[in-house]
């Protein structure tokens, strides 16, 4: 069974310090003592957009350590029928097993990737560095994510190549909430998201 932890995007200080440890090193402490994470331990956390009191958004480097945030927005009214229909105490099936997600993860890492993509990504990542709606740019973790992501997105495509779509595609969820606007730019009502759409438009898109 892969080990995970579930929490809330904004947490107390002492909780952030245990994650980030858990995040940065893949290991944790207790009572002096430090235990190894397992190959499968992955960190997933749920951002509540209205209530705040009583927690603490999370430091730049712990939100570096995501790869992804995905907005996931309210289910259609066909899926939240289906929902209302699922018994979560039978239903909850294993689909995977350890020795089959290290299959997976060894087939997207040997995804093929052209130098002129990684080319790509670099220059995107560092506009987002020299932009002036940017305040705080993309760090080089979050290029070594993007490469990582639109190799997996072109696997569960069914290629084993990357392509300037998958880096187009995953570029949102892997680089939006890794930088940070500028007051101006906030107030204009310029979202990271738009901000990407701007950047993308300054790049020559390359031959895949």
């Amino acid at each position: 069974m892969l080990s995970s932890l579930a929490l809330g995007f904004c947490v107390p200080a002492r909780t952030q310090a245990a994650m980030l440890e858990a995040m940065a090193e893949r290991q944790i402490s207790v009572d002096g003592t430090t235990y190894s994470l397992p190959s499968g331990f992955m960190v997933i956390a749920t951002q509540n957009p209205f209530e705040y009191e009583g927690t603490y958004g999370l430091p730049e480097a712990q939100l570096d350590r995501f790869l992804m945030k995905i907005k996931v927005g309210y289910p259609s009214k066909e899926k939240a029928r289906a929902l209302l229909s699922l018994d979560f105490t039978t239903d909850m099936q294993k689909i995977l097993s350890r020795v089959s997600l290290e299959a997976i993860r060894q087939a997207a890492r040997a995804v093929f990737f052209k130098n002129n993509l990684l080319d790509y990504v670099n220059e995107l990542v560092h506009l987002t560095r020299e932009t002036p709606e940017i305040t705080r740019g993309a760090s080089p973790r979050a290029a070594l994510m993007l490469v990582r992501a639109a190799k997996s997105w072109a696997l569960i495509q069914g290629r084993d190549f990357v392509i300037p779509e998958d880096i187009r595609h995953m570029a949102e969820p892997v680089l939006a909430h890794r930088f940070r606007l500028s007051p101006d730019a906030e107030i204009d009502g310029l979202s990271p998201e738009q901000c990407l759409d701007k950047l993308f438009k300054k790049l020559d898109v390359p031959r895949s």
